[in-house]
């Protein structure tokens, strides 16, 4: 039928071949387009990819922790009414891993000087330890943290801080002149020694003077010299209380110096040093 159509139509408008260069020219367009659409269609391919690959970073990024950074801060150890008092570190943050909560740490932290005790989680943001002795008073501890010990995406800042335990404390009150009921010749001095922490009574006896405030030998009856003390405790030893041996009777009033030398010892390890 197609033959049939182009040899009316010949018949028609004549016979008709198109020039060289259009044939090439077709020709050349047919190819490019080809190859066109070859090269658009690679191009969206890859556009595909490189979205698909941005959409998977994305999502694996959105599900990776952030890095943080975290502060603390140092609960130092209440020693009055217990010497194994616990430490506490308190962080701005969650700061614990998961794995190491409700157990002993046995890795990660180091206390000096050292002290034996347990290091445990008490949550998240909370790390304490409990020490099996008590700690040294007046006395400089540093804790150093471990990057292992937090999770990685977790930077502690600083990794170390030092903390300062009490000092041991004492101080004189109610000191008094009495006169002794059954003998008014005799003279006394009382007064009481306080302090923070149980006191080491060995230490104590040779660590305390008591003379009277003159320059003269002797002041009536009152004689220059160190006047020894009794000492009794309360029942921590926390106060003591005491008594000197008899007085003579000065002409003119005179005061009384009470002294305590340094290196007064506490039972509970630390010393006064003046």
């Amino acid at each position: 039928m197609k033959e049939k159509t182009k040899i009316v139509l010949s018949k028609i408008f004549g016979h008709y071949e198109p020039a060289n260069w259009m044939r090439k020219t077709a020709s050349f367009f047919k190819r490019t387009s080809k190859l066109l659409l070859k090269i658009f269609l690679a191009a969206a391919a890859l556009i595909a990819t490189a979205i698909a690959v941005l959409v998977v970073v994305a999502f694996i990024q959105a599900k990776r922790p952030v890095n943080i950074k975290i502060e603390y801060t140092v609960n130092k150890p209440e020693l009055s009414e217990n010497p194994k008092a616990p430490l506490t570190i308190d962080f701005y943050g969650s700061a614990a891993k998961l794995e190491d909560l409700d157990k002993e740490l046995s890795r990660g932290i180091e206390i000096k000087p050292p002290v034996r005790g347990r290091w445990e989680w008490n949550d998240e943001e909370t790390l304490q330890f409990t020490p099996e002795e008590a700690w040294m008073l007046g006395t400089k501890y540093q804790i150093t943290f471990s990057k292992n010990l937090f999770p990685s995406h977790v930077t502690v800042s600083p990794s170390s801080a030092k903390f300062v335990t009490e000092d041991f404390k004492v101080f004189i009150s109610d000191a008094d002149f009495v006169i002794d009921d059954a003998d008014p010749d005799k003279k006394y001095v009382e007064f009481t020694i306080n302090a923070n922490f149980p006191i080491d009574s060995t230490t104590l006896e040779n660590k305390i003077t008591l003379s009277p405030d003159m320059q003269n030998p002797q002041n009536g009856t009152l004689l220059n010299k160190n006047y020894p003390v009794r000492l009794s405790y309360n029942e921590n030893k926390t106060r003591a209380y005491a008594v000197s041996e008899p007085l003579g009777i000065p002409a003119k009033d005179v005061g009384i110096r009470i002294k305590i030398a340094k290196g007064l010892k506490s039972s509970a390890g630390g010393t006064v040093q003046g």
